[in-house]
């Protein structure tokens, strides 16, 4: 499994890390997602797997993937105006929309891949293979690796053997749970950090 090498001086400049990066980025409108037709698609990569119902589909790989590969730069990004089901987080106050067939990457607790945007140059955003990845296998990424405090908490049916339970971001999580998943973004360790030393862990955990 991948380990977080952040830095402490990535925890230092977390605050500006999008920041300076979204001064070219084009804003999205109020609208969380584009329509499914305008999605970019990466054919060669990936394919919609689907299903019906509310949040059902997911998104099941056509390659191989060994763990550590990269499987695609993310393209087409837009500023998201406020955090929404789709948008990813990607700085203390920051958020993303993919605009692309990877908005279809579920939630699981046994991730077998990561979304890195933890470079301060957003042409290297990227998602990389967490686990060795076959023709068929759904690409998933856990949620709390980016996401901080999720506007749509839902009851996790991963059925991995260290399922969370209840996905409500990782604000609720300490910074093992989050680590042991493979990777952890610099801006939720900055807010783990901050919460840490002000002792709200235990309080916020209270009910989980």
């Amino acid at each position: 499994m991948l380990t977080s090498l952040t830095s402490n001086l990535t925890l230092n400049h977390s605050h500006d890390h999008a920041r300076s990066i979204f001064h070219n980025l084009p804003q999205t409108s109020n609208m969380s997602i584009l329509p499914r037709e305008s999605l970019l698609e990466y054919p060669n990569l990936c394919t919609v797997n689907s299903q019906p119902g509310f949040f059902m589909s997911g998104l099941q790989s056509l390659a191989t993937f060994e763990p550590g590969q990269l499987i695609t730069h993310l393209t087409g990004l837009t500023k998201s105006p406020e955090k929404t089901w789709s948008s990813v987080q990607c700085g203390v106050e920051d958020h993303i929309e993919l605009n692309s067939v990877f908005v279809f990457m579920n939630h699981s607790c046994a991730p077998t891949a990561i979304i890195d945007l933890g470079s301060p140059n957003r042409s290297e955003w990227h998602i990389r293979a967490l686990q060795k990845i076959n023709p068929g296998d759904e690409l998933t990424f856990f949620y709390p690796s980016t996401e901080w405090d999720s506007p749509q908490p839902f009851d996790c049916r991963c059925q991995a053997q260290n399922c969370i339970g209840y996905y409500r971001g990782s604000k609720y999580l300490s910074r093992q749970e989050v680590e042991n998943r493979g990777y952890i973004s610099p801006w939720v360790l900055h807010l783990m950090h901050e919460r840490d030393a002000s002792g709200l862990e235990q309080i916020l955990r209270v009910g989980v």
